[in-house]
């Protein structure tokens, strides 16, 4: 049977890895130019971009991890990014500028990014006991 925060955890993971797939493609200089024709590269964004990504997909993974067991969760998390970096190359391929949209999510994110890490990590820990709590009264 399935349960709805699983299936919301394990949507919000996929969402993560194609997002942070996204946002490691658009980090390097070669897909930026595919995607961004009319704005320069520049090595300070790349950086970030792909930092966010290895954030992005860490996240992921943890929300993998709180939804099913640590064995399964790997595994559901492995396909995942097999999925997701195909549905990107796929982008790539045909649809480049379709990738503008996950630049403008980076835009909107990399604030809180850099002024609140210490609140987002907060917050992820939190949610973390709420999830666990949520387990504790299922079962």
């Amino acid at each position: 049977m399935l349960d709805v925060l699983d299936v919301t955890l394990q949507a919000a993971a996929f969402c993560c890895t194609v997002t942070g797939m996204a946002w490691q493609a658009l980090g390097m200089e070669i897909h930026w130019r595919q995607v961004m024709v009319e704005r320069p590269w520049v090595a300070e964004q790349a950086r970030a971009l792909r930092r966010s990504g290895w954030l992005a997909l860490g996240m992921a993974l943890l929300l993998c991890l709180a939804a099913e067991y640590a064995t399964m969760a790997a595994l559901v998390w492995v396909m995942m990014l097999t999925g997701s970096a195909l549905w990107v190359a796929m982008l790539l391929t045909w649809r480049p500028a379709r990738l503008r949209r996950f630049w403008r999510a980076f835009l909107w994110t990399e604030g809180a990014l850099q002024g609140g890490m210490a609140r987002g990590l907060d917050a992820s820990r939190s949610l973390a006991g709420r999830v666990r709590g949520l387990r504790r009264q299922r079962s």
